[in-house]
């Protein structure tokens, strides 16, 4: 059923990047040459920060990396990288996490749910957007390592 959907899907055209495989670790994907991912910006600052240049380093970031990354606007299906700043006016906090469905059993019965797999984060004391996006590579960096190193 799954290879008629998959099928299904790929003949209309969707652009799907990753698909969900059997994990120890969380982070291994079908096509570990792609990736999505989502920036969500809280701004509390009172300055601005630019989300499509943070997209822009990011995927370019992913580039230098091997990693063709897509930038989305809402979570997909399949698994993603979620990137989230929260900016208030003398600090600000980063978390990266990847999604990915995970199943598990309770008693006799099956559930697959979205869960957060790997995480990691920082806070600085500064709201400025060049200390935000270097904050924000230092931890893709970190996620890259460990993606390939799941991926061999």
């Amino acid at each position: 059923m799954k290879i008629l959907l998959t099928a299904i899907l790929l003949a209309l055209g969707l652009n799907i990047h990753a698909e969900m495989i059997e994990s120890k670790d969380g982070l291994e994907v079908a096509n570990p040459a792609c990736i999505d991912f989502v920036v969500s910006i809280n701004n509390d600052s009172g300055h601005v920060l630019d989300k499509t240049s943070l997209s822009d380093l990011i995927k370019n970031h992913f580039k230098s990396g091997g990693i063709k990354a897509t930038g989305l606007e809402k979570a997909p299906s399949s698994p993603f990288l979620h990137i989230i700043v929260t900016a208030y006016p003398q600090a600000f906090s980063i978390l990266v996490s990847f999604h990915r469905k995970v199943s598990f059993s309770v008693g006799e019965k099956e559930f697959t749910t979205n869960a957060s797999t790997w995480s990691d984060g920082t806070f600085g004391l500064s709201s400025n957007q060049d200390l935000i996006n270097k904050g924000v590579l230092l931890y893709i960096d970190q996620f890259i390592k460990f993606f390939k190193n799941s991926n061999l």
